[in-house]
């Protein structure tokens, strides 16, 4: 069974990646099996938003 990796705490706009610059609602998602996810985070700014029009999506997963 696959379920999406969730972060505990946070905002989901922080988590947002599509437009890199105006970000509409998250696009990019995690699923794991044995896994939980201690942490969500993208990160900004200018050298970011230039590389892509998505922002990477980076994840802590931590055995269950």
């Amino acid at each position: 069974l696959l379920t999406r990796a969730r972060a505990p705490h946070g905002r989901a706009a922080d988590r947002l990646t599509f437009p890199s610059r105006v970000p509409v609602f998250a696009l990019d998602r995690v699923y794991t099996r044995g896994l939980q996810c201690e942490s969500a985070s993208v990160p900004r700014g200018a050298g970011w938003a230039r590389m892509s029009d998505h922002l990477p999506l980076l994840v802590e997963l931590e055995p269950t």
